[in-house]
C-alpha cells in the first residue's frame, strides 16, 4: 500500500507539474496577446496621425493655392484699373488719370440729388458714364477682399487697399449709391469711403445725407 501511495503521489506531483505549466502557458499566450494589441494600437495611432499630416498638408496647400490665386486676381485687377484710369480724361480742363477722376466724381455731386432719384443716375452726370467701367474694376476688387477678411491676409490684399486714391473712394462712394451696387451700400461703412474720399465739402455732405437716408 505504502508502494501504491507513493505511486499516485508521482502521478499528483506530475500532474501539479502539467498545471503549473499550463498556467504559465496562459500567462504567455495573455502577454503576447496584450503585446500584440499594444502594437496594433501603436500602429492605428501611428495610421492616424499619418493621415492627420496628410489632411494638415492638404489644407495648407489649397490655402496657399487660394492665396495666390488671390494675389494674381489683385494684381490682375491692379494692371486693369491702371489702364482704365488712363483713358479717363476731362478733355475741356485737360485733365487725365486720378485728377481727371477727382474732378469727375466731385462735378458728380452737382446734380446728384435730382437724378438719384433715377435708377441709372450716374449716366446723366457729366463725363460720369466713362468711369462705368473702371467702378465696376473697384467694386469687384473691393468684394473679393471683404470676402478675404476672415482669411490670412497676404502682400497684395494690403496692395490693393494701399493704391486706393481719394478719388478712388470717392468714385467707389458715388457708384454705391446707383441701384447697380445697392445691395453693397454697406461697404460704404466697412471701409471707411467716405472719410478717405476726395470730394469737396459740399459734395461729401451731400453724399453722406443720401447714405443715411433710407432709397426713394
Amino acid at each position: 500500500m505504502t508502494d501504491v501511495g507513493a505511486f499516485g503521489d508521482a502521478f499528483g506531483a506530475t500532474g501539479a507539474l502539467f498545471a503549473g505549466l499550463a498556467f504559465a502557458g496562459l500567462l504567455y499566450a495573455i502577454l503576447l496577446q496584450q503585446e500584440e494589441v499594444k502594437i496594433i494600437k501603436q500602429q492605428r495611432d501611428e495610421a492616424k496621425q499619418l493621415a492627420s499630416q496628410h489632411i494638415e498638408q492638404a489644407t495648407h496647400t489649397a490655402l496657399i493655392e487660394k492665396q495666390l490665386l488671390a494675389e494674381k486676381a489683385y494684381f490682375q485687377y491692379l494692371e486693369l484699373l491702371a489702364g482704365l484710369k488712363q483713358n479717363i480724361t476731362v478733355s475741356d480742363r485737360e485733365l487725365m488719370g486720378d485728377d481727371a477722376l477727382a474732378f469727375i466724381t466731385d462735378c458728380a455731386t452737382v446734380n446728384l440729388r435730382v437724378d438719384y432719384q433715377s435708377s441709372n443716375w450716374p449716366d446723366k452726370s457729366p463725363h460720369f458714364s466713362q468711369t462705368s467701367s473702371y467702378a465696376a474694376v473697384l467694386v469687384h476688387a473691393l468684394c473679393l477682399h471683404r470676402s478675404r477678411d476672415k482669411e490670412p491676409q497676404t502682400p497684395a490684399d494690403q496692395l490693393f487697399i494701399d493704391s486706393l486714391s481719394p478719388a478712388d473712394y470717392s468714385l467707389l462712394s458715388l457708384s454705391l449709391l446707383s441701384d447697380k451696387y445697392q445691395h453693397l451700400a454697406s461697404l460704404a461703412e466697412e471701409y471707411e469711403l467716405l472719410e478717405n474720399c476726395s470730394l469737396s465739402d459740399e459734395g461729401l455732405k451731400l453724399v453722406e445725407s443720401l447714405f443715411h437716408t433710407p432709397t426713394p
